[in-house]
């Protein structure tokens, strides 16, 4: 990745750290963000707003998946 993208990747990160609330972060293969994604969709309260941030790195993606603060509980 160039030092652009790393920059961009910061950034996004900052903003949604910011405003939303992290409910799953680390390093998983991509089976494992599939199923997060569709465990947090089909929760009682479907979220209004679901970011998710990956970044893949040898066969792994490091990333997190934020919720708005006022859909976490």
């Amino acid at each position: 990745m160039k030092n652009k993208d790393y920059t961009a990747l910061r950034k996004i990160r900052e903003v949604a750290n910011d405003n939303f609330v992290d409910i799953t972060a680390g390093k998983e293969d991509i089976d494992f963000w599939k199923k997060e994604v569709d465990r947090t969709y089909h929760r009682t309260v479907v979220p209004r707003v679901m970011v998710l941030v990956l970044e893949r790195d040898r066969g792994k993606y490091n990333g997190a998946m934020y919720v708005s603060k006022e859909d976490f509980r």
